[in-house]
């Protein structure tokens, strides 16, 4: 086994392996195009308007979901991609360029957090883990959540700060170091920086605590101070950005909590997260934490039983972290991810920190990689070849097929054409097509053919003009949404027109594509045919949209408009207007 107490030179070459073997969780960002998750182009368009008033004091990041400072993306992200713009990189490869330096961080992080405690083959194989957790691959590869993405590579130098200054003296520069980076931690997502700062607390007072004569030598009241001030100040950053406005959120926390059975279950998916068992979303722990965090629990045990303790004295400088403590604070947090709890978090109102309870997975999944990290230091074999190595061949094999993202090539525009429901349903593009004879186009009998109205020309009487419109969610819907697309004369009266579900055209199986089965995140192509009068008024025309409530009848505002219709401008199409016959 390597000594934690070695010289630079391994410590360096190890950290070197954990940067190294981060690439297959980095690499699906190279693709071209962008990721579809549940956040859609969001993170993309934050970023454009950034970009377009980067000094504007009261700039939120969530300005096209309702910002909410505890629970929505925090500013740090955006200004750590604002430079990319600045160098004229696009939007879309800054949020690239910042999800792939939250899996860096994180794993630098945990590393240079854990490797005296652990020694350096402990600590790298820890970062590995936590680098591969399901939930944080699905933070950025399914959900696309920046702050959070973020939050999970800042936290480990966030632990990383409180535990190595904790002797410095309270005025020293170390712990204004500390106080900074949990200022950083709050301003990437400050609900989940609460709960990081308890984790903090509890390491320090239960987990890593330095032992001298058998007895804790000091309490950390220093460095809980350092980090206590730091979380503050990104939270009342975070406040003075939203104006003290803590939103109502449209997502119901209580219809979220997780069954046992999906914390072991290898199942991966791209949907929602949905009441009940039949959610779409991978929410595991992940084999390698787990079956990992198992032998390390089977060590420390074996270790007792045979009274050599769970570490020796020389075998760290420091008390290396007690597995079974560990496993205790793990525990402690997987309940509250439970049904049984909703009335404790009721009690305490910390729902309101949160959108889901299973947020709190990328705390749990820091302490199992440390748990599992142990293994090497509690047997010599698993800290040389072969041993080591099999062990972070398992941590890369046990995720590698969760690095498959769904990509899309459709380019984002500075933003939607047109938002519903704070930005939960949005219009992102349209095109307009003229459906033709299909002898005129040399196709089959049976087959319509089609050209792009630029090709076409100006419509003529009687012909069927073809709307493709491009949708995305970034939150599940309950109900089926009507769509109401009219062709209006020079007075505004409407001369055709269609009503049918919104997602009707977008395939053969219909009920498939309705707005209550789209998934965040996904691009749906509706297609929609108008019928031309063959007598119209005098024009010119336009083209109106918007969505109703089938049931109520009642038309969906859009954001930043008064009127709950949007008027599709024809771009470089001629001028829609009756052509000569």
């Amino acid at each position: 086994m390597i000594n934690p107490s070695t010289k630079t030179g391994p410590q360096f070459s190890y950290l070197l392996l954990t940067l190294a073997l981060t690439v297959f969780a980095v690499a699906p960002l190279t693709y071209p195009g962008y990721i579809q998750v549940h956040d859609g182009f969001l993170p993309v368009y934050n970023l454009t308007h950034m970009a377009g008033a980067p000094l504007k004091t009261a700039w939120m990041p969530g300005f096209v979901t309702g910002f909410d400072p505890l629970r929505s993306d925090g500013p740090l992200p955006y200004y750590l991609a604002l430079p990319i713009v600045w160098l004229g990189g696009t939007p879309l490869n800054g949020i690239k360029i910042v999800f792939a330096l939250s899996f860096w961080l994180g794993a630098a992080g945990v590393y240079l957090w854990l490797r005296r405690p652990m020694g350096p083959a402990g600590a790298a194989l820890a970062a590995l883990v936590y680098t591969y957790l399901p939930y944080h691959i699905a933070a950025v590869y399914v959900r696309g959540t920046l702050g959070e993405a973020l939050f999970l590579g800042v936290l480990p130098w966030a632990m990383l700060t409180a535990t190595s200054f904790r002797k410095s003296r309270l005025t020293s520069p170390s712990h204004i170091l500390t106080a900074v980076v949990w200022a950083m931690l709050g301003l990437s997502q400050a609900g989940l920086a609460i709960w990081g700062f308890g984790l903090c607390v509890a390491w320090l007072l239960l987990v890593d605590r330095p032992q001298r004569g058998g007895q804790a030598s000091w309490l950390p009241y220093r460095s809980i101070l350092a980090s206590l001030v730091g979380s503050a100040i990104g939270l009342i950053l975070a406040f003075l950005i939203s104006g003290f406005w803590l939103p109502h959120s449209p997502i119901d926390f209580f219809d979220h909590f997780l069954y046992p059975a999906q914390l072991f279950s290898a199942y991966w998916g791209f949907g929602a997260s949905r009441p009940g068992w039949g959610d779409g979303l991978g929410l595991g722990f992940g084999l390698a934490a787990v079956g990992l965090g198992i032998v390390s629990l089977s060590l420390a045990f074996s270790r007792r039983r045979t009274g050599l303790g769970v570490f020796s004295p020389d075998e760290s400088p420091l008390s290396s972290p007690n597995p079974l403590t560990l496993t205790v604070l793990a525990l402690a947090l997987t309940l509250l991810l439970l049904a049984p709890t909703a009335a404790l978090w009721k009690l305490t109102a910390l729902y309101r920190t949160l959108t889901y309870p299973w947020q709190l997975l990328g705390l749990i999944g820091l302490l199992l990689s440390a748990l599992a990290g142990a293994a090497p230091q509690l047997d010599r074999r698993l800290s040389a070849l072969p041993g080591y190595a099999a062990l972070l061949i398992l941590t890369l094999l046990a995720s590698y097929s969760y690095l498959e993202p769904r990509f899309t090539q459709l380019t984002p525009a500075a933003g939607p054409l047109a938002a519903w429901d704070s930005h939960s349903l949005m219009l992102l593009d349209y095109d307009l097509s003229v459906e033709i004879p299909s002898a005129a186009a040399g196709l089959a009998a049976s087959t319509p053919g089609r050209l792009p109205l630029t090709d076409y020309g100006p419509p003529r009487p009687g012909d069927t003009l073809h709307v493709t419109l491009t949708w995305q969610a970034t939150r599940p819907f309950y109900k089926d949404l009507k769509l109401f697309l009219h062709l209006m004369d020079a007075s505004g009266q409407v001369i055709a027109q269609q009503d049918p579900l919104a997602g009707a055209g977008a395939g053969l199986e219909e009920s498939d594509y309705f707005t209550s089965r789209w998934d965040p995140g996904q691009l749906i192509l509706d297609d929609v045919a108008l019928s031309l009068p063959l007598e119209p008024p005098p024009g010119p025309y336009r083209l109106a949209l918007g969505l109703y409530d089938a049931e109520t009848l009642e038309r969906l505002p859009i954001v930043g408009q008064e009127d709950a219709r949007v008027i599709l401008e024809l771009g470089s199409s001629p001028q829609l207007s009756w052509g000569e016959e």
